[in-house]
């Protein structure tokens, strides 16, 4: 599920120098720790800059990356 930050969010991100765009909320157990999430109705790919776990969810904080899938060896969508 992809929701808007919050304003909360969106302000302890600027006192921590760090871009967030959007959050993405999954199961906990589904998340393996990547680094970067690819959104395919957009065709971009984010880089997730926090995490938080909330109870048997798992929040993943990310900003737009200027990888593209040909950056990634072995990209296979």
């Amino acid at each position: 599920m992809i929701s808007s930050i919050t304003s909360k969010e969106f302000y302890s991100s600027k006192q921590t120098q760090t871009k967030v765009d959007f959050k993405v909320s999954i199961q906990a157990f589904i998340y393996d720790g990547s680094k970067y999430i690819y959104i395919q109705r957009e065709d971009k790919i984010y880089e997730v800059q926090r995490t938080y776990q909330n109870g048997m969810w798992m929040e993943l904080y990310a900003s737009e990356s200027s990888l593209k899938k040909e950056d990634i060896q072995r990209w296979n969508l």
